[in-house]
C-alpha cells in the first residue's frame, strides 16, 4: 500500500503517589463596593470564603482519592425594590463538597466514582425585579446531589469497553413568599409591560401538607459502549 495505519487504545493515569493540598481564604466585604445613587446601607461585615482541597493514594498504583470543600458563610446586603426603591435585607450563604475515588485493579481496567453535593440558602431573593416588598421571597433553599461512577476496560486486544451511571438530585425548598403573613402563596403575581413583578413571588406551583413547598428536578443517566476491532488478514 500507499499507506500504514493502526489503531491504539489506552486507559490514561488518573491519581498520583504523593499527597498534596490547599488552602484558600477569601476576604470580602460590602462596604468595600462603591455606593450607587439609590444605595441605602452598605454592611461593614468581612465575609470570610474556606475553600480547601486534598488529594493523594490509599493504595500504591491503584486506589488513589480526591477531596474538595468550599464554605461560604455568606454576607448582608440592603438591595431595594426596582423603581419603588423600598429597601430589604438580603442573605445568602453556600456550602459545597466534592469526593472521587479512583480504582484500577489492573492496568487494564479503571473504575472511577465522583459526588459532589451543593446548597444553597437565601433570604430575600427578588428571582424577577419586584416592585413591592411581596414579590420578594423571604426564605430560598437549593440542594444540588451529584453522583456519578465510569469504568473503562481493555476486555481484549480487540475489545474495549465503557460504562457510566450518573444521577442527579435537584430540589427546591420553601421557594415562593413567605411573608405577608408567613403564608407561600398571599396572591396572584403580575407583571408589566416593563418585566417587572408586583403582587406575589412567582416561583411555587405546589404546596405540600404542613406548609412546606418542595419541587425536585431528578435525573438518571445510564451508558454502555462496546468497541470490538476487526482486521482483515494480510493477503
Amino acid at each position: 500500500g500507499r499507506f500504514a495505519g493502526g489503531v491504539v487504545n489506552m486507559i490514561t493515569k488518573s491519581g498520583g503517589n504523593q499527597f498534596h493540598g490547599s488552602y484558600r481564604l477569601n476576604l470580602e466585604n460590602d462596604d468595600w463596593i462603591a455606593k450607587t445613587p439609590v444605595t441605602v446601607t452598605r454592611t461593614a461585615d468581612i465575609k470570610k470564603i474556606h475553600e480547601a482541597t486534598l488529594r493523594g493514594y490509599a493504595w500504591k498504583d491503584h486506589i488513589w482519592f480526591f477531596l474538595a470543600g468550599r464554605n461560604d458563610p455568606g454576607a448582608s446586603e440592603s438591595p431595594q425594590t426596582t423603581l419603588t426603591n423600598i429597601p430589604f435585607a438580603y442573605s445568602e450563604s453556600e456550602d459545597r463538597w466534592e469526593a472521587k475515588l479512583t480504582v484500577s485493579p489492573h492496568i487494564n481496567h479503571r473504575i472511577m466514582g465522583s459526588y459532589m453535593d451543593r446548597e444553597i440558602s437565601q433570604q430575600g431573593d427578588e428571582f424577577w425585579p419586584a416592585l413591592e416588598l411581596s414579590a420578594v421571597d423571604t426564605n430560598t433553599g437549593y440542594t444540588y446531589e451529584l453522583m456519578a461512577f465510569h469504568y473503562t476496560g481493555v476486555i481484549t486486544e480487540k475489545f474495549f469497553l465503557e460504562g457510566q451511571y450518573s444521577e442527579k438530585d435537584m430540589s427546591f425548598a420553601d421557594v415562593g413568599n413567605a411573608g405577608a403573613g408567613g403564608d407561600l402563596i398571599t396572591g396572584t403575581p403580575y407583571i408589566d409591560g416593563a418585566g417587572y413583578l408586583a403582587n406575589q413571588f412567582p416561583f411555587c406551583e405546589e404546596c405540600s401538607d404542613g406548609g412546606t413547598w418542595q419541587d425536585n428536578r431528578n435525573n438518571e443517566n445510564l451508558l454502555v459502549k462496546g468497541s470490538y476491532f476487526l482486521s482483515s488478514t494480510k493477503s
